[in-house]
């Protein structure tokens, strides 16, 4: 059976089960681990994969996700990296923008900010079993992915 060509998919793990055409960008996580800037910016244009680059990231680093997610790496790159024992080992929160429409940054501001307040930390410690501390509440957080 040929492999199909995955238009307007953006979960890397359905592209990988599903035995779709995925150009391996794995080895942009030995960039990620190498680099050792604050912020990390992808600027690409529209369908240019920016979705999938980061939800294969989501997949690589969510340690939520250990058991399910071992075998979607095995014919990639990082499979023979050093880095690839951090498969798995990192909390990951994930802020997903696409619902927003609104026409300006004041109200996309006003309509998101409700949703990820203090409530962001609680979520990061419940699992985890972190205590948070109240000055963590309006924090920033230390490596933040941005993609335009």
């Amino acid at each position: 059976m040929d492999k199909k060509l995955p238009i307007g998919y953006d979960n890397f793990k359905e592209v990988i089960e599903k035995d779709l055409y995925y150009v391996d960008k794995t080895h942009i996580i030995e960039e990620l681990l190498d680099n050792k800037n604050k912020v990390v910016l992808f600027p690409r244009p529209r369908r240019f994969g920016k979705t999938l680059l980061l939800s294969m990231l989501e997949n690589f680093f969510n340690i939520e996700k250990k058991k399910d997610n071992k075998h979607l790496f095995d014919n990639l790159y990082i499979k023979n990296s050093k880095y690839y024992n951090n498969l798995s080992s990192y909390p990951v929160i994930k802020l997903d923008f696409k619902s927003l429409k609104q026409t300006n940054y004041k109200v996309m501001y006003g309509a998101y900010t409700p949703k990820f307040d203090s409530s962001i930390f609680f979520l990061l410690a419940m699992p985890y079993k972190i205590r948070v501390s109240p000055f963590l509440q309006n924090a920033y957080f230390i490596r933040p992915l941005i993609y335009l």
